[in-house]
């Protein structure tokens, strides 16, 4: 089944932006038939149909405590710009409380374009679940544990490297300026212990699959 036809809202980042606010048309189009075409030969390999996939989140692992939060590999409800797959960590009512989104690059690497906490519930409610989360996971906070997730799902996938977008080229960092908010990107994976590489015109973090 046609991606775009079962989710026609995706097709804009085609004139807008994909992953990387600096991609020219030429490479937005290659990443996104990249990222389709990689999905697709995952659906083919698993035996799954693409609707059921689109429709469904896949849970990944069950913290092994009594309510506590789900991880999810899915389809991205948010903003398709930063990706069409996400990992979400969500609360036992279903609810996102922070999410990884990325995509698959033609050289065969995960690219993580966002990871964020959820948003469309109260503030305050929403820090209580990271800090329980935080304290569930011995101090791990929910970022860290999608990145280190993350790196697991790309090893699975048989992928090369685990990559993190730069702040100069997240598509949304800036966003919250004005409002005395910004999203450092590259203080997220210097902490993950990430590498600047280049591939092609664009630097990214490359996230070590192995720590140091």
């Amino acid at each position: 089944m046609d991606f775009f036809e079962y989710s026609p809202i995706c097709a804009y980042v085609l004139i807008r932006y994909f992953c990387n606010k600096k991609f020219s048309p030429k490479e937005r189009f290659a990443y996104i038939v990249s990222d389709l075409r990689f999905i697709t030969q995952l659906w083919q390999s698993l035996k799954i149909a693409p609707p059921p996939f689109f429709g469904k989140k896949v849970s990944i692992y069950l913290l092994l405590i009594p309510k506590s939060p789900m991880d999810y590999f899915g389809k991205n409800t948010n903003a398709n710009e930063e990706g069409f797959w996400a990992l979400a960590l969500r609360n036992p009512s279903g609810e996102s409380i922070y999410q990884a989104t990325f995509c698959f690059m033609p050289e065969k690497n995960l690219l993580i374009a966002s990871i964020q906490g959820g948003g469309g519930r109260a503030s305050a409610h929403r820090e209580d679940e990271i800090r329980l989360l935080t304290k569930k996971c011995f101090g791990l906070r929910p970022s860290a544990l999608l990145i280190e997730a993350l790196k697991i799902l790309t090893k699975v996938l048989k992928c090369n490297q685990t990559l993190g977008i730069s702040s100069k080229l997240q598509i949304r960092s800036n966003r919250g300026l004005h409002k005395g908010y910004y999203a450092d990107y590259d203080k997220t994976w210097q902490e993950a212990y990430g590498e600047l590489v280049c591939i092609g015109r664009h630097c990214y973090y490359q996230l070590h699959h192995k720590h140091k």
